[in-house]
């Protein structure tokens, strides 16, 4: 291991016994929090893009007309792409990823 770079979370040890840092572990799953939720979204988006390809056209076609050939969106062009918004709602109504009551 390359003793130069620093490593992503630091190590502790806690000493055997009653933990006396109780939220260390919860510091350590943070950052995958969420992304379960994240990749099921986005297998379904791709799932809806494979099974509709002249949806998958359509948006395209809006997001070169709004933004150019090889830009990407940004939340202030929302309101400029009604078609690609309703592609995001719809994916998260089609399949959610956790269940809604």
């Amino acid at each position: 291991m390359d003793k130069t770079r620093p490593l992503y979370a630091p190590i502790i040890i806690l000493p055997p016994g009653p933990k006396k840092f109780p939220l260390v572990g919860h510091l350590f799953a943070m950052p995958s929090e969420g992304s379960d939720t994240t990749v099921a979204s986005l297998g379904t988006f791709v799932l809806g893009m494979l099974l509709n390809p002249e949806v998958q056209k359509k948006a395209q076609a809006e997001l070169d007309a709004v933004l150019g050939p090889g830009q990407l969106p940004d939340f202030v062009d929302d309101d400029s792409l009604p078609y690609v918004s309703a592609i995001v709602k719809e994916t998260l109504r089609w399949r959610p990823a956790v269940p809604i009551k």
